[in-house]
């Protein structure tokens, strides 16, 4: 797997020109490590954009992936980790055929005192799939699970020896309809 240091990527290198030396057999397979800053979002959202990019995927689709990866990088800044530890991003695209697979991965450190576990992440799932969606009529507040359900096919949580909370989503696209 390619690694990117989001904190050490001089500004004025091409993110497009370092993605494209990073594609495999049509695949791109890379992880960012950052500190948990939230001025690293821009940077992933970037990178995130440009990937897309590089591999036809309408913009739609481009702009929902940024929101996702905003929403669970940005629960992991502000809930899985304390300032400056270091956090993980893993993009994944891979061309099958008429599709496209997209994984996006994040995963913190699990020290900040509103961190939860896997076990955690579920239960809330649960209870929000029972009781919130049906009678949510807020315009502004956004969730994890309502961002992320009406739009990826699959969505998981995992604890980890070595970081902690894992969070996964997943989204198969097909490439005469998703794609330009």
């Amino acid at each position: 797997m390619n690694l990117i240091n989001i904190d050490e990527f001089p500004e004025d290198k091409s993110k497009k020109e370092t993605l494209l030396n990073y594609i495999e057999n049509q695949n791109l397979n890379i992880e960012f490590q950052y500190k948990s800053d939230f001025k690293n979002t821009k940077v992933l959202r970037e990178f995130i954009e440009t990937s897309f990019l590089i591999f036809n995927v309408k913009s739609i689709w481009k702009s929902r992936f940024i929101l996702i990866s905003d929403e669970i990088n940005n629960n992991a800044i502000e809930y899985g980790s304390l300032d400056n530890e270091i956090n993980k991003l893993t993009l994944n695209i891979e061309k099958i055929e008429d599709w496209i697979s997209i994984n996006l991965e994040v995963v913190d450190t699990w020290n900040w005192k509103a961190s939860k576990k896997s076990v955690d992440m579920y239960d809330l799932e649960e209870k929000k799939l029972e009781n919130w969606f049906d009678n949510h009529t807020w315009i502004r507040w956004r969730w994890l699970f309502q961002i992320i359900y009406k739009i990826v096919d699959e969505l998981y949580f995992k604890d980890s020896e070595n970081w902690w909370l894992i969070v996964w989503v997943k989204k198969n696209l097909k490439k005469n309809i998703d794609l330009n």
